[in-house]
């Protein structure tokens, strides 16, 4: 059973004053207690959770809504927080193993990392086909392919749990061809395998792309991912429900349609056009956060180490795209525009966007899974029915 909360961590998850937590629980919609120490009051973890999906969305709960007690990540106006660090102070500064460790609770070995990126990856290597990457299907195939080269693949317990992720890590991370030596680092073998030019700018925006997307919440692929874990299936089946979900357009591919622009852009065609096109093909993805109305931070953060960079002058397209937008009164961009807006400016091809967002995310869902394969109840949303 997840821990009662103490009023400072409450009033930290629902963005509120302590003195708000009294007026909740006197009015029934939070259950406080004494604490241990006869004095302090502590409060009950899925009644904040409850409240902080109203307060966030500004309307009552639906019947959609699915509320998880986690300790992993809460999502304020800066952004993400990892275990109680904003994401945005990671980016940049930390690299992706280390916040990997971070959200799995795990001690940061090098050494552990190193020996995971021994194992070999057992599918072949994709070729890059249709003006870009088919990241989906390929990470599919690695991922089925490790599940039944893991003699250990059904054992959950944590230790356990996170030495499979980091070995699923290393090899999803290479597995567009960025083999390299034991203990580089993973952002370098993300930029390899996108066949781009590698060099420390590179790395460097690559390293916190994959920080800042590593987790999110309960977004639908963590549910899905969740939901798999509540059935006791295995972390690479668990990998394989959030990839499913992940792979469609609303989610982690919503950013290829902006690199198409941005490539057009780049080869002379007007802004309006490419974007207008893009939005034509399928609704353009990286604009607006239903999270973020004014402005998704982590765009604003990786914007900014990009910017700092020698990739900087290679923003020229996104640049035009963005004000572009800006002047039709398009929302502010997402954390998938500056996406595409990295892989353009390493120069990767369509489609990338959604290999780098699949392997950050692949550290949110392990930390998820562990979470989850403590609690002993199954996940099951309660259906409204509307039928005659």
């Amino acid at each position: 059973m997840a821990e009662w909360l103490s009023s400072a961590e409450a009033s930290r998850r629902l963005g509120v004053k302590p003195a708000s937590l009294y007026a909740y629980a006197s009015r029934g919609q939070l259950r406080r207690r004494t604490g241990p120490d006869g004095r302090r009051s502590e409060y009950h973890p899925d009644d904040v959770a409850t409240l902080a999906v109203r307060g966030r969305r500004s309307r009552p709960m639906q019947p959609t809504d699915v509320v998880v007690p986690t300790a992993i990540t809460a999502i304020i106006p800066v952004g993400p927080t990892y275990r109680g660090v904003p994401a945005v102070d990671l980016a940049g500064d930390e690299t992706f193993e280390a916040v990997a460790d971070l959200l799995w609770e795990s001690p940061h070995e090098p050494d552990a990392w190193r020996a995971a990126a021994e194992v070999p990856d057992p599918v072949p290597t994709t070729s890059r086909a249709h003006g870009g990457l088919d990241a989906g299907q390929r990470l599919l195939a690695v991922t089925v392919g490790l599940r039944a080269a893991d003699p250990l693949g059904r054992d959950l317990r944590p230790t356990v749990v996170v030495a499979t992720a980091r070995r699923l890590l290393g090899a999803l991370a290479a597995s567009l061809g960025g083999g390299s030596a034991p203990g580089t680092p993973l952002a370098e073998v993300v930029a390899r395998s996108l066949g781009t030019e590698v060099g420390d700018a590179a790395v460097r925006a690559v390293d916190a792309a994959l920080v800042l997307l590593a987790d999110h919440e309960l977004a639908a692929s963590t549910l899905a991912v969740r939901v798999a874990a509540s059935a006791r299936c295995d972390p690479y089946a668990a990998e394989l429900a959030g990839l499913a979900v992940l792979t469609g357009p609303r989610h982690g591919a919503a950013s290829r349609g902006l690199e198409i622009a941005l490539t057009e852009v780049a080869a002379g065609a007007p802004a309006t056009g490419a974007l207008a096109a893009a939005a034509a093909g399928s609704s353009v993805g990286g604009f607006g956060h239903p999270l973020y109305p004014n402005g998704d931070p982590r765009a604003i953060r990786l914007l900014e180490v990009l910017e700092a960079g020698d990739l900087g002058p290679r923003l020229g397209p996104l640049r035009a795209v963005l004000e572009v937008a800006r002047r039709r009164g398009l929302p502010p961009p997402s954390i998938d525009a500056a996406l595409a807006g990295l892989t353009h400016a390493i120069g990767a091809p369509p489609g990338a966007g959604e290999f780098v967002f699949a392997v950050a995310r692949t550290a949110g869902w392990m930390a998820h899974a562990i979470e989850q394969y403590a609690e002993p109840r199954l996940l099951r949303p309660k259906a409204v029915y509307t039928g005659p």
